[in-house]
This record gives structure tokens, sequence and C-alpha cells, in this order.
């Protein structure tokens, strides 16, 4: 284990579930945990991770997710390292 990213704000369960797919099938992903308590996941990567092309994935679907909700302006869904 290389790596723990925490990804946070995400309030909605169809939000969480569309983010917990996309990471889970990103390659380098070892483990995808929901922590209730932060509101965040904790995921676990090695090196074959790239931090870029998932962050821009993420945010990629949280544009077009808002869009079908009707909700533009929302804020970009984020991932980052802590």
């Amino acid at each position: 284990v290389e790596n723990i990213l925490q990804v946070g704000g995400f309030g909605c369960v169809s939000c969480q579930a569309v983010v917990a797919g996309t990471l889970q099938k990103s390659d380098g992903v070892e483990g995808v945990t929901y922590e209730p308590e932060t509101g965040t996941y904790l995921v676990t990567v090695n090196d074959d991770f790239r931090m870029d092309e998932v962050a821009e994935q993420i945010r990629s679907i949280s544009t077009e997710y808002n869009r079908r909700l009707g909700l533009p302006d929302s804020p970009d869904w984020v991932l980052k390292e802590v």
C-alpha cells in the first residue's frame, strides 16, 4: 500500500454509488471504504494509480451528473490526497 486518498463532498446516495464505482474500476485502486461519520471515501492505491487521470474522471462525471439533475451551479466533486 503506497497511498491513502480521501474523497468527500458527496451528499446523496446515488452520487456516492457513482463515485464508488468509478474509483473501484480505476487502475491502481486496491480498496474503497466509505466513512459515514466524515462523509468521505478512503481509497487505498498502489503505484499504478494515476491521481490526475482519476481526478479528471471524477470531475467529468460530476459535471454530467449535476447537469442531468438540473444543478449546473453545483460544485465539482473533488478527489484529493490527504
